[in-house]
Order: structure tokens, then C-alpha cells, then sequence
């Protein structure tokens, strides 16, 4: 193989990495945002007195979220 081939190949390479860093900071950031919502939305029911066990359901589905989201930029900051 030839040395521009070789670079072609590097360079294609490289263009693969950053796109799925790219895609991987917004999945991270979008889970975030989503989990934050949600966990605003349980807390915000729980204090208006709605019923306890769905409160308590929606904010516990938001702190997962908040993990998952944890673990996709710790996934994106081994990607860099």
C-alpha cells in the first residue's frame, strides 16, 4: 500500500471516531436533560400532594435516568 492510500484510510478512520464521539455527547446530554425533567416532574408532584406511590415512581425513574445518563458520558469521556 501506497502512503496516500494509508493516510486516506487514517483519515476516513478518523472522520468515523469523531462522528460517534459527536453522537455520543448528545445521547448523553439529551438522557440528562430527560432524566432532570423527570426527577423536576416526581419531586413537583410530591410536593403538590399528589398520590404517593406515583410521585415516588417518577422521581425514582428520574434518578435511574441520571445514572444511565452517568454512565453514556463516562462511556464518552473513555471515547476521547
Amino acid at each position: 500500500m501506497d502512503s496516500a492510500k494509508n493516510q486516506a484510510y487514517i483519515d476516513a478512520y478518523y472522520q468515523t471516531n469523531q462522528t460517534h464521539v459527536k453522537w455520543s455527547f448528545w445521547t448523553s446530554l439529551t438522557a440528562l436533560i430527560i432524566g432532570l425533567l423527570i426527577l423536576t416532574i416526581g419531586i413537583g408532584l410530591s410536593l403538590i400532594g399528589s398520590n404517593t406511590a406515583v410521585s415516588t415512581t417518577i422521581a425514582a425513574t428520574g434518578v435511574l435516568t441520571q445514572f444511565i445518563s452517568a454512565g453514556f458520558f463516562f462511556i464518552y469521556s473513555k471515547n476521547l
